[in-house]
Parts: C-alpha cells; structure tokens; sequence
C-alpha cells in the first residue's frame, strides 16, 4: 500500500526548508495521500488518545473529507482546545453574513458539510461535552456573540488560548509521521 509514496519521498515525507516550508507541518503532495485513506487514519486514531487527536485536528488539510475530524469531536475525551481549533479553523466569522439559517442554507452550497460540523461542536460545547482544557488551541474563533445564524455558546466564541502546546514534528495534513516512515 505505501510502495508508491516510499517511491515518491524516498522513505519519509520531505523535510521542509525556511525557504520553502516555514511551517513545521512539512508539504507532501495531495497524491501521496491516495497511499494511505481515510479508514486507516480513522483506524489509527481510536487506539490513540486526545493528545494525538489534537495534533491531527491541529494540522488537517480542510480539502479533505473530515470524517476524522467528525469522530474526533464525538469522543467524550476530546480536549476543549481540540474543539476550539476544529471551530475557529471551520472559519465560522464567513457565515456571519447569513441573518437566518435559511439564508444560510440557501447561500452556502457545498458548505453546509462544515457549517453542520461547526453547529454539532456548537451543541456539543453547550452540553458541557468539553469539560477537559488541556491542549493549547492553534487557533481562535474571535467571533461577536449573536453573530452566527445559529446559537453559539459565548465560552466558544469567545475562547482564549491557555493550555499545553504540543509538538507536531512530522504531522502532516492530519496524519502522524509514522503514516510516512513506515513500509
């Protein structure tokens, strides 16, 4: 399964330069990804913990599907900072334009995968699901309580970062950096 990204990386995922990767995730080509799918990452989750959750949260590339991402804030365990990043980087302050939720779901097309996802961490939130803080979000939503076409609670609109930062060495897209080290 993984002969053609060995292939194409000699082994591991490139290793990104100041030049063309200020990022610590390194850039790996979209077809490298075609090695490896969705239920494997699903697979490799659920024997992981919120820490490694987080880090995958915290590195998806939203061009992909976000099955993961959808598994991720179901677990009981998933970390507030976790949820945090997933809602502010679903980019809620774009919906802001929409008065109503018609409007919104007349408007919003193809978007309304994410707007579903930012609504089910909204009521998740607001059920008291994220009690644990522990990781620092990479991300924060920023947003004008009442400003969204649906309810979100103030703690989450409002989020500040606190919390531990984790290291995302080799994370790339979501995935952990043994998806490119390993034959």
């Amino acid at each position: 399964m993984f002969e053609r990204l060995r292939a194409m990386f000699g082994g591991r995922a490139p290793a990104p330069t100041a030049a063309t990767a200020p990022d610590p995730i390194p850039a790996v080509a979209p077809e490298a990804y075609a090695a490896f799918g969705e239920e494997e990452l699903l697979a490799w989750l659920q024997q992981r913990g919120p820490d490694d959750w987080h880090r995958s949260a915290c590195s998806w590339n939203w061009d992909q599907d976000f099955a993961p991402l959808l598994w991720i804030i179901r677990q009981p365990e998933c970390d507030a900072g976790t949820a945090i990043t997933l809602f502010a980087r679903g980019e809620p302050s774009y919906y802001a334009q929409f008065e109503t939720m018609a409007a919104l779901e007349a408007g919003a097309g193809y978007m309304m995968d994410t707007v579903r996802f930012l609504i089910e961490i909204c009521e998740r939130w607001a059920a008291g699901q994220y009690q644990h803080y522990g990781f620092r979000p990479d991300a924060l939503p920023h947003l004008t309580p009442n400003s969204l076409p649906w309810p979100v609670p103030d703690s989450l609109a409002q989020a500040e970062a606190h919390g531990e930062e984790l290291d995302f060495s080799g994370w790339t897209e979501g995935y952990p950096p043994e998806f490119f080290e390993r034959g």
